[in-house]
């Protein structure tokens, strides 16, 4: 049967407070440089950054890190510093919490749910990330350690600026929970773009309120194929429980929906939209705020941006080809499949050329300098989705240039469907 406990370990030592973010050898990262990578202030003391290997299975991502020593280890994509004891591999990703074995306890998640391993057990120390802006955060931020089907929640040995830390005695999952939900976070706005037809479908910018330490994949592997994610900066400021709307004043703003809706901190398993806009054909730009509602001075705004669109918006349909036919031949895996043959057969220079164009299409160079070849099909579609991103290929083989029958054989059958 499934067991809870409370546990409150002995003190650690007390450990600098920091906010992990710059390589040991590089200065902190420009604003926007790695916009689905987490951001954080520059680093005091010996803390070093890495982007770990990515892989997709099922569209979710698995993360792999070999530490080459002793040392702190501060995950870029996911915020978690690792302290390891001695080198060793660390292989994780996020999972859902079982809220059968915690709700007993009295908390609810207050960050991701995270599956950690490390073979060597050299893992000794693990520092989650929280969206926690109220001092008296070491109050109510608590950690669960999921294992066997039991859970225990623990008191950390320090809540600093930025994260919580918490012994390492075994691995499985681990998680940040809270009991208390009144005081303002740290949170986001995500940007999701559903193409329309040009015709009947209006194009549909899904607005995603979420806390800060959300991981964008949580996020992007719900969507689908179609969607685009909107780079912009995202930060702002959330009161749980209280109530938001979106406005804009843009003439190519048809609906916004729901009125007003209530923010929650949620941690999944599934994030729906909090917001829909749906959208004129042919726009490409609009201005966007989130305010929040019912406050003492009346209406705050929390968060406002200038959107810009990518072209195409517009998601063209085959007539003479059926949905069916037309899902099946422009699928994820099947695109993603032929364009790693793409992206195989092309030589060092024309590789080189295809990261520069996929840049100035938007692609952050962070994301290029660190996927591997074999993982970069699967980071294009991600990004771009599976239509557009099929329009970006065609546009980058004719200017590298690779017009030749075996690269235009491969992406024939893909661009047919979408003329």
């Amino acid at each position: 049967m499934a067991e809870f406990r409370c546990l409150v370990p002995s003190p650690g030592p007390a450990a600098e407070e920091y906010s992990p973010g710059a390589r040991e050898t590089e200065g902190s990262l420009s604003v926007g440089d790695k916009p689905d990578e987490v951001s954080r202030t520059k680093v005091p003391g010996n803390v070093t950054e890495f982007t770990p290997e990515i892989k997709f299975q099922n569209r979710k991502e698995t993360y792999r890190y070999l530490c080459p020593s002793a040392g702190q280890f501060w995950c870029r994509v996911t915020g978690l510093v690792f302290v390891m004891a001695s080198g060793g591999e660390l292989e994780y990703q996020t999972t859902h919490w079982d809220m059968g074995l915690l709700s007993p306890t009295g908390q609810l998640p207050a960050g991701p749910l995270f599956d950690i391993r490390c073979p060597q057990g050299a893992l000794t120390e693990l520092q989650l990330p929280h969206c926690e802006i109220d001092g008296r955060r070491s109050d109510f931020l608590s950690v669960a350690h999921v294992s066997c089907g039991n859970l225990e929640v623990l008191s950390p040995l320090e809540v600093t600026q930025t994260h919580v830390r918490v012994s390492i005695a075994g691995l499985s999952l681990w998680g940040l929970v809270k009991s208390v939900f009144r005081f303002n976070v740290k949170g986001q706005v995500l940007l999701f773009l559903r193409p329309g037809d040009g015709v009947n479908l209006l194009p549909k910018l899904n607005v995603f309120v979420l806390p800060e330490n959300v991981l964008l994949s949580q996020v992007t592997e719900q969507q689908d194929c179609s969607s685009t994610l909107i780079q912009t900066s995202s930060s702002c400021k959330l009161t749980p429980q209280a109530m938001y709307r979106v406005s804009s004043s843009s003439k190519k703003t048809e609906i916004i929906q729901p009125e007003s809706e209530c923010f929650y901190c949620s941690y999944g398993p599934n994030f729906h939209p909090t917001f829909e806009v749906f959208l004129a054909h042919g726009a490409m730009r609009l201005d966007l705020v989130l305010l929040k509602c019912a406050t003492k001075d009346g209406e705050k705004r929390v968060w406002s941006r200038i959107v810009q669109l990518p072209v195409p918006a517009v998601e063209t349909r085959t007539p003479n080809t059926s949905a069916p036919q037309r899902i099946a031949l422009t699928s994820s895996e099947g695109w993603a499949g032929a364009l790693n043959e793409v992206i195989e057969e092309l030589e060092a220079n024309e590789y080189k050329k295809l990261k520069n164009i996929l840049h100035q299409k938007g692609m952050p160079r962070g994301i290029l300098e660190d996927t591997e070849k074999q993982d970069l099909a699967h980071r294009i579609v991600s990004h771009f989705g599976t239509e557009v991103s099929v329009h970006v290929v065609k546009e980058a083989m004719a200017s590298i240039p690779r017009n030749d029958p075996v690269i235009q054989g491969l992406l024939k059958p893909f661009v047919e469907q979408l003329r």
